[in-house]
């Protein structure tokens, strides 16, 4: 009997003691699984639309893949209150750090920060900041005013179009440098600049067509879909954010683009070190954030070399875009021989046009 009562203990030990470590294994792996960083990301578009919502999305997820974090995205958010309530439900799932990808959502982002100070917001092309809220934008025109020294080089027939969804200051900004660019490489090519005006992307560029007979279309704006019926009139296209020419391998040259990668990347581990700081960033090609596409098959012989040299110098910050002189279409200096025209001015304050600028009406 004492032998049946011993072994019986015995038993019921090693029952205990596993118990107790599968209990322990158990905790560690749930710690070790709340421990980790969660992302939170707030999309205008979709993940996967070729276009702003994927220049965020893509280094965000390959990150989170190589850091072994979680991801949690939101897609076709609202400019509204409704992008409030989806910051909360982030933040109320255990996001860390909440990206959102249009200075649209800014006030509701800096609200929701200050609710929250132990979590890094991020927002994109705001301009407010404060300790855990950092806006950023950068110098995507550097890549544009490089696409256009490709446009003035390429063009038979000098005539360039440029298409814009609305005269917002950030795409003035764009349409400015690309001509820049244009005009630096072709002095007699023109620039036609057309904006939707609330009609259909295929009506318009037809018209650019028909009308101006360009030969080559660049645009500007959230992604590069008008670039389809340009590539189905044979129109030599020019994308924007994104490296597209998988989509139009017959008519693609090249594209200026972001790459968020490094950016992301320091600023993620900033917050798991307790090292986040808000700050208003602008991003450069010095930064590895902004560049021209690697040009594509269809551009002419000679123009890699004179884009390379070019593109260096911009690197380097040996040159810049807006480098006086600079002078508007009215034909008045806008920016003095040898001053340089501030980021930020450049960035939000544009509402001129640069000389050689033809807008369609």
């Amino acid at each position: 009997m004492k032998n049946k009562f011993f072994a019986f203990g015995i038993a019921f030990i090693v029952l205990f003691i596993g118990f107790i470590i599968v209990i322990l294994l158990y905790s560690n792996g749930s710690n070790e699984e709340n421990s980790r960083l969660k992302i939170g990301l707030v999309l205008n578009g979709t993940h996967d639309d070729g276009g702003l919502s994927q220049v965020h999305y893509d280094p965000l997820y390959d990150i989170a893949k190589k850091r072994d974090l979680v991801l949690e995205y939101y897609e076709n958010v609202p400019y509204d209150i409704r992008a409030k309530d989806v910051l909360e439900e982030l933040v109320l799932d255990g996001c860390d750090f909440i990206v959102v990808n249009s200075a649209y959502y800014e006030d509701y982002a800096r609200d929701v920060s200050l609710k929250y100070p132990d979590v890094c917001f991020v927002c994109f092309y705001g301009k407010s900041y404060r300790n855990n809220f950092m806006t950023f934008s950068g110098r995507l025109y550097q890549g544009q005013y490089l696409t256009g020294i490709a446009a003035g080089l390429q063009t038979d027939s000098g005539k360039i179009g440029y298409y814009s969804p609305n005269p917002d200051r950030m795409l003035i900004c764009g349409v400015n440098a690309f001509t820049l660019g244009v005009k630096r490489a072709n002095p007699f090519a023109d620039v036609i600049l057309k904006y939707r005006n609330g009609r259909k992307d295929s009506d318009n560029i037809k018209e650019l067509k028909d009308e101006y007979d360009i030969d080559i279309l660049a645009c500007d704006g959230y992604s590069d879909s008008p670039l389809e019926t340009a590539d189905e009139l044979g129109i030599g296209t020019i994308g924007i954010l994104r490296d597209n020419k998988a989509l139009y391998p017959d008519t693609y040259l090249t594209a200026a683009v972001w790459d968020f990668h490094a950016f992301y990347d320091e600023q993620i581990e900033n917050c798991e070190n307790g090292e986040f700081r808000g700050a208003n960033i602008n991003l450069g090609m010095d930064d590895g954030a902004v560049d021209i596409a690697p040009l594509s098959k269809n551009v002419k012989e000679g123009i890699a070399e004179k884009i390379s040299s070019e593109r260096t110098l911009l690197k380097e910050r040996k040159t810049d875009v807006f480098y006086g002189p600079v002078y508007d279409s009215n034909g008045t200096e806008r920016v003095f021989s040898g001053e340089s025209m501030p980021d930020r001015e450049i960035l939000y304050n544009l509402n001129w046009y640069v000389s050689g600028v033809k807008i369609d009406e």
